[in-house]
């Protein structure tokens, strides 16, 4: 879902930079009815980009959203105040689309630009929040990591004590406990 949105994110960003060239070829006071018409594609095509890239960014949640579900590594508080986060953007994201939706199919410049501004300042917020999120994510692998490692440390110190206490010779055993220790 994430690639096909992307996907279709390119493509409809190819097409806007397409219908711009044309525009510039046409003089803001040229009326004529090709200069006209290349405008309203022009509009149309920014409009259509602009869903486009919100139906993005909600795609993005959406895959945050089901990797912070099923995680294993995050406490059920560390869960829901992510989770809280990604409802938060995603009615953010949601406001947004219906904004950019209810624009006129005639809609100014001005109102393009301020359409496209306010969708750019979600999609930072948006990102912020992504990169903290998956931050938390890679430091609960982290710190479980770092928790196996000394569990792993505290058995293999037990069988040496065991092996040992048995009148083995362990010197090899310490050895490879030594360097495990260090890595």
């Amino acid at each position: 879902k994430y690639q096909e949105a992307r996907e279709q994110y390119q493509e409809q960003k190819k097409s806007l930079s397409q219908l711009r060239d044309r525009v510039k070829k046409c003089k803001e006071t040229d009326e004529s009815g090709e200069c006209v018409t290349v405008r309203q594609s022009v509009n149309k095509g920014a409009k259509n980009h602009l869903l486009k890239t919100s139906e993005l960014i909600e795609k993005s949640l959406e895959r945050l959203q089901e990797r912070v579900t099923s995680s294993s590594v995050l406490t059920a508080e560390e869960k829901q105040s992510a989770l809280d986060a990604i409802n938060r953007l995603e009615e953010e994201v949601i406001a947004e689309k219906e904004r950019v939706t209810a624009l006129a199919e005639d809609a100014s410049a001005a109102e393009l630009r301020a359409a496209v501004k306010d969708l750019k300042k979600t999609w930072q917020d948006v990102s912020k929040v992504q990169k903290r999120i998956i931050a938390a994510l890679t430091n609960s692998k982290l710190d479980n990591l770092v928790e196996k490692h000394q569990e792993y440390v505290t058995g293999m110190q037990k069988r040496i004590d065991t092996l040992r206490e048995k009148s083995v010779d362990v010197a090899g055993l310490e050895l490879i406990l030594t360097k495990f220790k260090a890595a």
